[in-house]
């Protein structure tokens, strides 16, 4: 039986595919480490992430490290300082399972809130399981911002997909743009050179080489 990582195809596009439903949540939902360098990303990516939180929550064995341009709404900036301040962060460790499930269940709704999003955002990254690096260009004096698409997941069994393409990783990103994705996959070798180029673009990046 094949599973449902390897039916993960090598592009999707906007109106021919879902990218969130087809290609993010998929993904997240199996995947143990999630590497991804973007221009900008919005808490209301969550939405995609939804399904994924059952695991996130029994498990500690998932990580996600975002690399992105420090333009973020004033309401994702303020979870995001909530959420490694010591008094915030404690309580946020503090959440029960089934606290975290209805929230998630809560985003996944076709009218998901904004609290949901931020307080699911928030705990990720008190918990650790979300790591945010913000990235300052100096490659040329006048640079503009951290545009780089690009992510790899990497799976239990192994494998892993590479992918780049104009999707950021907001809601439009996964879902309302039109967008377009390239996916390498590692059982297939003609892709395993740019699984091997994302993955260390994406190193250099976050290890500031």
């Amino acid at each position: 039986m094949i599973s449902i990582v390897r039916r993960i195809k090598g592009r999707y596009r906007s109106g021919k595919d879902s990218i969130g439903e087809g290609f993010f949540a998929p993904c997240l939902n199996h995947c143990c480490l999630y590497k991804r360098a973007v221009g900008y990303f919005s808490s209301a990516a969550l939405r995609n992430w939804a399904g994924a939180f059952p695991r996130f929550v029994g498990t500690s064995d998932v990580t996600i490290k975002l690399i992105i341009s420090p333009q973020l709404s004033n309401t994702d900036l303020e979870t995001l300082q909530r959420a490694t301040t010591p008094q915030s962060k404690l309580e946020l460790l503090q959440l029960k399972s089934d606290q975290l499930l209805e929230l998630a269940i809560e985003l996944s709704s076709p009218n998901g809130s904004v609290r949901a999003q931020s307080e699911l955002l928030a705990w990720l990254v008190a918990s650790e399981r979300l790591e945010i690096r913000f990235a300052f260009p100096v490659h040329v004096n006048d640079a503009g911002i951290f545009h780089l698409k690009t992510g790899v997941f990497v799976f239990p069994d192994g494998d892993k997909i590479a992918f780049t393409g104009s999707a950021n990783e907001t809601d439009g990103g996964h879902r309302r743009n039109y967008e377009s994705l390239h996916c390498y996959r590692s059982w297939d070798e003609r892709d395993l050179h740019r699984i091997d180029d994302c993955d260390s673009e994406f190193d250099e990046a976050w290890n500031n080489l």
